[in-house]
């Protein structure tokens, strides 16, 4: 759910940006920021409705209950088996529960990365975006440069990163 309220809030302070700034702001922009904001707002709330839908469809298993708790006190006053077979009723229940948790709990798991993966991207793309629209702004330079600068500066990190 962090991711969902994590997109929520970037969502909240754009709409907020957008209001403040009014519509004429956003038809202002060059091309490359508007198709960068798209994606990255896209993005967004493509992540937003996955982490629901993850939220959603997670279903736990409720666990060793009343019903195999009684089937266990059945067993230990069962005189013709073991002392502890009860208990080792329990455990195989117990076993089974956490395999199954395990394998909900790995499949969130890769669920959330892909969810932490788009909201990742989209806000990258909206940053990018917005980095287009004030470097045009307060530089007047044109779209072209600031993207082969930015490719350049893309570059530059890969390369020291991979060092």
């Amino acid at each position: 759910m962090r991711t969902v309220r994590t997109t929520v809030l970037i969502l909240g302070f754009l709409v907020s940006a957008v209001g403040i700034a009014g519509p004429d702001s956003v038809s202002n922009l060059s091309v490359f920021a508007t198709v960068s904001s798209t994606v990255g707002v896209v993005g967004l709330l493509a992540a937003g409705v996955y982490g629901v839908g993850i939220y959603t469809v997670t279903e736990y298993e409720p666990g060793v209950g009343p019903k195999e708790r009684a089937r266990a006190r059945r067993l230990d006053a069962e005189p013709n088996l073991p002392d502890d077979e009860g208990q080792q009723y329990l455990l195989e229940m117990y076993d089974r529960w956490a395999q199954d948790l395990a394998r909900e709990i790995r499949a969130n798991a890769a669920y959330l990365e892909n969810a932490q993966a788009t909201l990742l991207l989209g806000s990258a793309a909206l940053l990018y975006g917005a980095v287009l629209f004030t470097v045009r702004t307060a530089y007047h330079l044109p779209p072209y440069v600031v993207v082969l600068a930015t490719a350049g500066v893309v570059l530059l990190a890969f390369a020291f990163v991979s060092d």
